[in-house]
């Protein structure tokens, strides 16, 4: 099964991957769809507010079709980096979470 899911995931990924590295600035992990709930979401640009407050513009794709999900955007402290490249993170959305690494960075948001 192992074999067959990661085979599956290579092949997606690499047709994804070459159009969305170039789209996809990097991997964060924000609170989606209510605060307690972890999602992983790609960085697509960013944009300040009149205070100056900065926000990131993301992309919030479904599993196990990166190809649709939604767009948010967020002020940039409520999001967390999660340390992974974009391709790792379109392998952990098309795997389900089963080529998610098995440590994340989660605490590092401050409170």
């Amino acid at each position: 099964l192992a074999n067959t899911i990661y085979g599956t995931v290579k092949q997606i990924t690499q047709s994804v991957s070459g159009a969305s590295n170039r789209a996809f600035q990097k991997t964060v992990l924000i609170n989606y769809p209510r605060a307690g709930i972890w999602t992983m979401a790609f960085v697509t640009g960013e944009s300040k507010d009149a205070n100056g407050t900065p926000y990131y513009h993301l992309f919030v794709p479904t599993t196990p079709n990166p190809t649709s999900g939604v767009m948010v955007i967020i002020p940039q402290s409520n999001a967390i980096d999660s340390k992974l490249s974009v391709e790792e993170g379109l392998k952990a959305i098309i795997s389900g979470g089963m080529l998610a690494p098995k440590e994340n960075e989660i605490a590092s948001l401050p409170e």
